[in-house]
């Protein structure tokens, strides 16, 4: 019983069970929503094209994606994927890929955050793909809350390199209707 337990403590694998919705995809080629103009973004090294996001002890924050939840999606999902290439140079970067949801009165305070700790390649200085899923809140959303999803370099060292950024939703969890800001 109490291995069972456990096992629900940690973050949960991606589901395999349905067929994914594109909510998100960008490559940093055409930032699209990515909120500074313009972007912080290298050419050192990308995964596909020539841009990818970036962060490190001099640029900790990387640019953001913000939309409202209702431009994402007409139901709410109970979950998304999360689906990224990063490029972590060694064990003592410590980055992150942040996902909140806040009032878009209070950005500054979200009431739901979610964080995807991005490790280095087991095959060393590499490109390598994550995905993790993440359950979003069923109370206090609105249409207009904000979606937002950045890269926190907490301590970076060198540059941790985050590109081909998806966010998914599954096709038949259909979700709760979002309602409009009381």
């Amino acid at each position: 019983m109490l291995a069972l337990s456990c096992v629900s403590c940690g973050p949960q694998a991606p589901r395999t069970d349905a067929t994914l919705h594109e909510l998100l995809s960008v490559d940093f080629e055409q930032p699209g929503k990515w909120s500074a103009t313009p972007p912080v973004l290298t050419t050192d090294d990308a995964h596909s094209g020539t841009h990818a996001l970036y962060v490190e002890d001099s640029n900790p924050f990387s640019t953001s994606y913000r939309t409202p939840l209702s431009a994402l999606f007409p139901k709410r999902p109970r979950a998304v994927l999360l689906d990224a290439w990063v490029k972590v140079p060694s064990l003592y970067n410590d980055a992150r890929l942040v996902l909140t949801v806040a009032n878009p009165s209070d950005l500054e305070h979200p009431y739901f955050s979610h964080i995807t700790y991005l490790f280095p390649s087991l095959a060393g200085n590499r490109w390598h793909h994550i995905q993790e899923q993440v359950n979003l809140p069923y109370d206090h959303v609105h249409a207009d809350h904000v979606l937002t999803l950045y890269a926190w370099a907490a301590t970076a060292g060198e540059k941790v390199l985050i590109d081909d950024v998806r966010l998914l939703a599954y096709r038949e969890d259909t979700g709760l209707t979002i309602p409009a800001t009381k």
